[in-house]
């Protein structure tokens, strides 16, 4: 469930929490009701939005291209089929190096709490909320029922060209660092299975 708890970062929040969080970063309305302007970067720590969605072929949407038609105000759009610099294999994970410029490129800080959606509701965006984890991101959360829900709430949506932000300077550079205790390799998963137990597990939260 949802908290709307500010004390805590919890893995999920609710539109609700989202909502009042984006109208307090010094928002300024545009045409029609879209935010069009939002002042974070000279606050300590934002609340930025990434949409991650993604779907499966069968399902006949694309991402992006829902993205770019509609969003959740001041959302960035994660593409989660561009993330891995490191293996011919779909959806791995990237490098540091790699995943430390694209946070760079999204104008995404250390300090920041990310907040994923994706169009399907709980579909995609936990992927994004995992990687952000297992590079050592505290501050991230799925947003409860996705954009279904923020549609459902009344919320605005933002329209037209996407609210853009500046690329990470030096001083705000990310560094990812891999937190191996919450990935398992290959050898690990073999392991599990010759002994019946796991012997690698950390949890999240």
């Amino acid at each position: 469930r949802a908290r709307d708890a500010t004390m805590a970062c919890s893995p999920l929040v609710s539109a609700a929490w989202l909502s009042a969080r984006l109208a307090a970063a010094s928002v300024k309305g545009g045409a029609g009701g879209a935010i069009s302007n939002v002042n974070v970067r000279d606050i300590e720590s934002a609340v930025r939005v990434l949409d991650a969605s993604w779907y499966l072929p069968t399902m006949k949407r694309n991402g992006r291209e829902e993205y770019e038609e509609r969003r959740i105000p001041t959302a960035a759009f994660f593409d989660i089929d561009e993330t891995d610099d490191q293996s011919g294999l779909p959806h791995m994970l990237p490098s540091e190096k790699f995943f430390s410029s694209t946070m760079d490129r999204l104008g995404i800080r250390p300090c920041d709490h990310v907040v994923c959606y994706d169009g399907h509701g709980i579909f995609s965006a936990p992927r994004a909320w995992w990687l952000l984890r297992a590079f050592g991101h505290e501050k991230v959360s799925v947003l409860d029922g996705g954009l279904p829900a923020w549609l459902a709430d009344g919320h605005t949506i933002e329209t037209g060209e996407p609210t853009s932000f500046p690329a990470n300077a030096a001083s705000d550079s990310y560094a990812a660092k891999l937190q191996s205790e919450l990935v398992c390799t290959l050898n690990q998963m073999r392991a599990n299975i010759v002994t019946g137990k796991s012997s690698h597990f950390s949890p999240f939260f």
